[in-house]
């Protein structure tokens, strides 16, 4: 009776490069650094409020400071949302088979994550600009802004009831009343930018990162909302012309789907690049990053890598920042095959479906109350919530990337080990010829 068991509990073995493993490792990296990780996020929420409590304070007052201040405390928000992220990718980086896998010979496989003893704060700054980079151009500071907003709008209405939670919802529109002051400061941060990369670099390599990251987002976010300005004039001119209305009838199926397909399949392949940068990939080496295809080296040479600081190198360099981790990912998913990243997908956005869930149930669960009852209520509430998806998140995107990673790994080696398909065998080999006598050999003749 025992043999059939066992061939039963044989078969229920998943292999560790199985894509069906995903849940089974996520809980168990998520049992096991309960602890860091829910310090790390308490941390990281407690940060936020201040900040964003300081925003509001700041955005009451009068002057130039009240102006500024809602999009500084945007990008305060920002980077401690990269801040957390790291620590929290950083503390689960000992339960990954991959930081710990070594070739016979000692060195780390092609694909491997390297920097055991890596500290969080070289991790950090080492994954700041493509953190900044990603999360400014899918946009996801708009959420940060949307947090800022009901934050404000609920303080607002706990100090001065209706009409000062409508002050409260205004404070990220008063900057619209100074676009020329908006430009200043893009400028200003641009510069500043400019200055830190080039004169601290090499000097103080483990702080630059984050500085840059820090300057990089004040100086996006400025540049954003005045590009916005224009764009907002240019988007009302366009819709109102007849050939919109003729592209939104013809493509709407389509402009319908991409929302969703941005956030399921783009947005999870973003966040594994970066959850691959903070466990120990350097993206740096920009020919490592592209590989050897001929596409690869296409791009290479219309990026002008070779030539660098060349006209052409520096005007690319920008959106090689922006591209390269993405190029890098899709290498990773082509490699290790599809399903695991569409299994990695699903799981990511039932995540962000089961936390919208989660909240709405445990509304119902405590009842109907007034506003007065939920509103110093409702951030604990959120806070449960965020706390276990967040967790759940953070370990799926390392058990991703671990079995990723894994699979790639295994089938370099398994490539290094077989033969091509057309090399003969050694059995269907033809004999070799016999080799000639040197000259002066002793002759066996007679």
């Amino acid at each position: 009776m025992s043999a059939p068991l066992g061939t039963i509990g044989a078969m229920l073995r998943l292999s560790p490069k199985s894509p069906l493993i995903l849940p089974w490792a996520t809980l168990k990296l998520a049992g096991r650094f309960v602890l860091p990780l829910t310090l790390w996020f308490t941390l990281g929420e407690l940060l936020r409020y201040g900040v964003m409590y300081g925003g509001y304070r700041l955005g009451k007052m009068d002057g130039t400071a009240a102006t500024v201040a809602p999009l500084l405390t945007v990008g305060l928000l920002v980077v401690i949302t990269l801040t957390t992220t790291a620590l929290m990718i950083h503390c689960v980086r000992e339960g990954l088979d991959v930081v710990h896998a070594r070739s016979p010979g000692g060195d780390l496989t092609s694909w491997a994550v390297g920097n055991e003893d890596e500290s969080a704060l070289s991790a950090m700054g080492r994954a700041a600009l493509p953190f900044v980079i990603f999360y400014l151009a899918w946009g996801q500071q708009s959420e940060d802004a949307r947090e800022f907003a009901d934050m404000a709008a609920s303080r607002g209405f706990t100090d001065g009831g209706l009409q000062g939670q409508i002050e409260g919802i205004g404070l990220l529109l008063s900057l619209e009343k100074h676009v020329k002051l908006a430009i200043v400061l893009t400028a200003a941060f641009f510069v500043v930018k400019v200055l830190v990369e080039w004169l601290l670099e090499d000097r103080l390599p483990r702080t630059v990162g984050p500085l840059a990251g820090f300057l990089e987002i004040n100086f996006a976010l400025f540049g954003i909302f005045t590009i916005d300005q224009l764009r907002d004039k240019g988007a009302e001119w366009f819709t109102d012309r007849q050939a919109w209305e003729w592209f939104s009838g013809a493509a709407g199926p389509l402009l319908d789907v991409w929302p969703p397909f941005k956030d399921a399949v783009l947005g999870a392949l973003i966040w594994i690049v970066i959850a691959g940068v903070i466990l120990g990939l350097d993206t740096g080496d920009e020919r490592l990053v592209l590989g050897e295809s001929r596409t690869a080296r296409r791009i290479a040479s219309v990026g002008a890598i070779d030539r660098v600081n060349s006209p052409r190198e520096v005007l690319t360099r920008g959106l090689r920042d922006m591209l390269l981790p993405a190029w890098y990912g899709l290498r990773l998913v082509r490699r290790s095959g599809m399903m695991p990243f569409a299994t990695f997908c699903l799981l990511f956005a039932a995540l962000h479906v089961g936390e919208q869930a989660a909240g709405r149930k445990a509304y119902e669960l405590i009842g109907a109350h007034d506003v007065a009852w939920w509103l110093p209520r409702m951030p604990l509430v959120g806070y449960a919530a965020g706390l276990v998806f967040e967790i759940l998140r953070i370990c799926l995107l390392a058990a991703a990337f671990n079995l990723m990673v894994t699979r790639v790994t295994a089938r370099t080696a398994a490539k290094a080990v077989d033969p091509p398909p057309d090399a003969p065998t050694p059995a269907a080999a033809p004999p070799a010829p016999a080799t000639p006598p040197w000259h002066g050999a002793p002759s066996h003749g007679p």
